[in-house]
């Protein structure tokens, strides 16, 4: 059974517009590959990415601070509606035991704006008042808030890499015979020494 939804005063709330099409912020968000290097506020990393992508599903991760500590979260998806919602709850622990310290249920949304936009809006709903002035005393419009930035920052990337790609000519080699005719073509330029894209 799903969480009940978490009533409006207890919620947090952070949002950005980013300049790519839904789909492709969604792909980015899910891809352990790329998890770590925006998850978080500034200077933290995340070594631990483990997301089953479904309903019920473990989403756990482990975030570690410059001096080396160590932050473990766990959790599952209540949620996952690509590529336009997301949504988690901490109701387990790192071990994917119930948790009895339950703290949030979190919500993303990725809302199509046109153009090749999304506005990605990021909802923290908490289960008491206590819990969520906790979670801002804690810094959450901070931490959340350059987190966006992070995660803007990593779409961005991953965004310029895709139009690298498109945009790169194909490599060929010639025969030495007959340099008018490609030896092989892109999709065996390994054997050229080349890379085909992925």
């Amino acid at each position: 059974m799903s969480p009940a939804a978490p009533a409006k005063s207890f919620d947090l709330v952070v949002s950005c517009v980013i300049e790519a099409p839904p789909d492709k912020v969604f792909q980015t968000w899910t891809d352990p590959s790329k998890f770590g290097d925006w998850w978080g506020p500034h200077g933290m990393t995340t070594p631990v990415v483990e997301m089953d992508l479904r309903p019920g599903g473990v989403f756990r991760t482990v975030m570690r601070d410059p001096a080396g500590n160590e932050y473990p979260n766990g959790g599952f998806f209540v949620e996952v509606a690509p590529p336009h919602r997301l949504v988690f709850t901490d109701k387990l622990d790192a071990e994917g035991r119930p948790s009895p310290e339950a703290f949030m249920v979190a919500t993303h949304a990725f809302e199509d704006l046109g153009g090749g936009r999304t506005k990605y809006t990021a909802t923290a709903g908490h289960f008491s008042q206590e819990k969520r002035d906790q979670h801002e005393q804690m810094g959450f419009h901070k931490g959340w808030g350059e987190m966006l930035e992070r995660f803007s920052a990593c779409v961005a990337k991953a965004r310029e890499s895709r139009l690298l790609l498109l945009n790169t000519p194909l490599l060929t080699r010639h025969d030495q015979d007959n340099p008018a005719r490609p030896a092989c073509r892109h999709r065996r330029l390994s054997r050229c020494g080349g890379h085909a894209a992925r």
